[in-house]
């Protein structure tokens, strides 16, 4: 999914035109974009919770030349999922593979014919 068919479902969902939805769209990175750049963590919950992920800096090998190299310190974003987004993974993972076995018990039943 990308943003624009984010904000077509959720055009569809709610009484806000297109333009609407995708400012209301926009103003929530925004939001997420400005805590994160603070050094602050956003939490949804339910969902999950971005932070800032520190990393030192530290002596690596370039895979081109094989020499040894100074990587610099950097920050990285980190998701970690909420209980309600996990659940929900959980059970199409769950329905997949149930899938995928009544699909092989098939295939069995039918090479036993």
């Amino acid at each position: 999914m990308n943003k624009k068919i984010l904000i077509n479902k959720i055009t569809e969902l709610v009484d806000l035109k297109k333009y609407e939805v995708s400012r209301i769209i926009d103003l929530f990175i925004e939001e997420i974009e400005n805590e994160l750049s603070k050094g602050n963590g956003v939490s949804l919950v339910g969902f999950g919770s971005f932070s800032p992920r520190f990393k030192n800096a530290r002596k690596g090998i370039s895979p081109k030349t094989h020499e040894i190299i100074d990587i610099p310190a950097s920050v990285h974003i980190g998701f970690k999922m909420g209980y309600r987004l996990k659940g929900e993974i959980r059970k199409s993972k769950e329905l997949n593979k149930a899938k995928q076995e009544g699909q092989d018990i098939w295939q069995k039943s039918k090479e036993n014919l």
